[in-house]
């Protein structure tokens, strides 16, 4: 219902009022997706932002959320805070209007807390979204909030990838390494240790869980501490140990 209300089929009739194109158009250009060419005889065209919302079939106010929310965390020094990345992620248009209930509510204390030292405002439809992603990606499991976090790994690569877009296409600030570490948090539903070593082929959560409490939290751990991941993982060592020199080879190539 929401994806359709942000649709020219929700409107009934075959028209609309010039004050309503107006406004859409201002809009557009207010968020940054469309822009006037300095020649005035040619109108206006697709900014970056502007062809990422369409490319990824995502609402332009959500991408000009993410892309505001993001250059706040970077300029501010906030992407190493769990909570502030879980708020940069949720606090977008789409999930104003989602609905909290008493219990979901209740399990964000400790994140609501954390949001006013950080000084992040948000709704609190936006706080139930913004504590399942917290506890997704530090792997603690809630009593009300799983549906949510289950929403967001399902659509996580589909929303970083747009993320990562607006940081090649837009921002450039570079952060090609800290994305695909994040996208790897969402869809295990674990910590940044352990999502460093899911790079890795043949490691999944369970393997990262293990290696990470023998003290290995980086792939080169991995070839150094040999010993320790067949501690860790068994009969599955060596092929791990193969499969990590293969990634660190591609990766410093």
């Amino acid at each position: 219902m929401q994806w359709y209300n942000r649709t020219f089929a929700a409107i009934r009739d075959d028209w609309i009022t010039i004050e309503t194109a107006e406004d859409i158009f201002t809009k557009l250009i207010e968020i940054r997706m469309i822009k006037k060419y300095k020649d005035e005889t040619k109108g206006y065209y697709l900014t970056a932002l502007g062809f990422i919302s369409k490319w990824m079939y995502y609402s332009p106010l959500d991408v000009f959320g993410w892309y505001v929310n993001f250059s706040r965390l970077y300029k501010d020094k906030l992407l190493h805070d769990d909570v502030a990345i879980s708020w940069a992620l949720a606090n977008i248009n789409d999930i104003n209007s989602d609905f909290a209930s008493k219990n979901e509510l209740d399990e964000c204390d400790h994140v609501q807390s954390r949001l006013f030292q950080l000084n992040l405002s948000h709704s609190e439809p936006v706080l139930k979204h913004i504590a399942a992603i917290y506890y997704l990606i530090i792997d603690q499991k809630t009593d009300f909030l799983e549906h949510v976090k289950r929403q967001w790994q399902s659509d996580a690569e589909r929303i970083i990838q747009c993320i990562k877009l607006i940081d090649n296409m837009y921002t450039r600030f570079g952060l090609k390494e800290f994305f695909k570490i994040l996208e790897l948090r969402l869809v295990y539903g674990t910590n940044a240790a352990e999502a460093q070593l899911c790079q890795v082929k043949g490691i999944g959560k369970k393997f990262a869980s293990k290696l990470v409490k023998e003290g290995i939290e980086t792939v080169e751990d991995i070839i150094t501490n040999r010993d320790l991941v067949r501690k860790a993982v068994k009969g599955f060592a060596d092929n791990i140990i193969t499969q990590a020199k293969s990634f660190l080879e591609v990766k410093n190539e």
